[in-house]
């Protein structure tokens, strides 16, 4: 359990801290931060799902008794939603960032 563990926690960390700086985007009062955040948003949505996608298909390859494929079993089963959050986030994301371009230079 502590080597699956070890697989798992980077990826979830790197969702967390998605998360967190996700949830403070609508307290955001500047154009420029809130274009610096979008940006670190979509980078940590990239990251994760760069992860994610790393884990299943390294624990997916083979079908041996490692931790990365014992903690691929488990992550299969957050990959789907995990896949449609993210694709909705980056979309988000990316027209919030633009609607903040043409302000962060003035403001």
């Amino acid at each position: 359990m502590a080597d699956q563990l070890a697989v798992l926690l980077p990826v979830a960390a790197v969702w967390v801290a998605a998360a967190v700086v996700a949830d403070g985007l609508p307290r955001l009062d500047r154009a420029r931060a809130l274009r610096r955040r979008t940006g670190w948003v979509s980078a940590l949505v990239l990251t994760g799902l760069a992860l994610t996608a790393a884990v299943l298909f390294t624990g997916l390859q083979n079908a041996g008794g490692t931790a990365v494929d014992r903690a691929a079993g488990r992550l299969a089963l957050a990959a789907v939603p995990a896949l449609l959050v993210a694709v909705c986030t980056v979309r988000r994301v990316r027209r919030l960032r633009a609607g903040a371009g043409p302000s962060a230079s003035t403001g």
